[in-house]
């Protein structure tokens, strides 16, 4: 889970924190924990000339008409749900529905808010207080920051409990044996992985179930290249309660590395295993692993990406792009799209894809 860190665990790493790095650092990379975000284009119609263009395929048309279809009723979930499996076409509305785009606006207020308290979080970092009143002052100040960027109530300590149980997005039992099934006798290649709790849920569920499957070495392959970890290590390691609960849900078998390290031709362990993409940045790491994926290996062929859509919080266009159809190459098809619970006000879901 590749994003930055996020509201402080005490209130002395609050004040220190934003000292030593400006607060407009947090409020910029807020965004990657699904909180704000910087301003987003509006919901972009599908162009006339795209139908013209694909109706020279037969199958393409019957896609368009029935996507069409689903396009004038609301886009929920449900609805693209049923039109499924088949490829997704240029600016998809499975990947940039209603709620989506509401939030998106949202985020824009949310973004001014919070810059509105950089003057309070300066103040605090160079007042004289004693170090007790400091402390006081720096708690509250980090719920209202978390009360601003994920919702009304959330605060400070929640996204903390939050970010080392799931990293930055939560799984739901649905989606687990979801991908406990799709991955019998593959496994998963993760990139981003983040600490890894994605990778060692899916590790433990199974290893319950291993007795009766047919299973792969290593059920996950976990990478991540530590450059923005949700929860900084020093952070974990200065707090006794911290690091019991981060030895609960963390998994101590990431590889260090990015898509260039998982997916190099003599990297054979990663052949022919399903990519996970769990929330990932909003920067060309996405669709650069893909990339890297698919070029290793002609079995590296089904993608789980766990994310907002368009001009969400992850993942960038030229992601968004590949996965959709285009005309004259083998084509991803969207397999299933399962509801997830967001924290605070995140949009994200859960996208199969096998490439065809």
């Amino acid at each position: 889970m590749i994003g930055t860190a996020t509201v402080m665990v005490t209130s002395n790493d609050c004040v220190e924190r934003y000292f030593n790095s400006d607060f407009e650092n947090y409020v910029f990379h807020v965004k990657n924990l699904g909180a704000c975000s910087c301003e987003r284009r509006p919901n972009v119609d599908i162009d006339e000339n795209v139908q013209g263009a694909d109706n020279k395929s037969t199958w393409w048309s019957n896609v368009f008409m029935k996507l069409s279809y689903f396009k004038r009723a609301n886009d929920s979930i449900d609805e693209i749900q049923q039109s499924l499996p088949r490829p997704l076409m240029p600016k998809d509305v499975a990947f940039d529905w209603p709620e989506l785009r509401e939030g998106l606006k949202k985020r824009i207020e949310t973004e001014m808010k919070l810059m509105s308290l950089r003057s309070e979080v300066r103040a605090l970092a160079i007042s004289n207080q004693s170090t007790d009143d400091r402390n006081n002052a720096a708690e509250k100040l980090a719920d209202k920051i978390a009360s601003v960027a994920y919702g009304t109530g959330i605060t400070a300590k929640m996204r903390q409990e939050y970010l080392l149980k799931y990293g930055c997005t939560a799984w739901t039992d649905e989606l687990m044996k979801i991908l406990l099934d799709l991955g019998e006798g593959r496994g998963f290649v993760e990139v981003g992985c983040g600490n890894g709790q994605w990778a060692r849920r899916l590790v433990d569920l199974n290893a319950k179930q291993a007795p009766s499957r047919s299973d792969v070495h290593e059920f996950v392959i976990a990478y991540d290249d530590y450059t923005s970890l949700p929860l900084h290590p020093n952070l974990i390691e200065s707090n006794q309660e911290l690091r019991r609960k981060s030895s609960e849900s963390f998994y101590s078998n990431v590889k260090k590395g990015n898509h260039l390290k998982a997916f190099e031709k003599e990297n054979f362990s990663t052949r022919g295993r399903i990519l996970l993409l769990v929330y990932p940045d909003p920067s060309s790491m996405a669709k650069n692993t893909l990339d890297s994926y698919v070029n290793q290996d002609p079995l590296n062929d089904t993608v789980v990406y766990i994310g907002e859509g368009r001009n969400g919080a992850n993942a960038d266009e030229e992601f968004f792009n590949t996965l959709e159809f285009q005309d004259g190459q083998k084509c991803w098809v969207l397999e299933r799209i399962i509801k997830l619970n967001p924290f605070g006000n995140g949009y994200e879901r859960a996208f199969v894809f096998r490439r065809k």
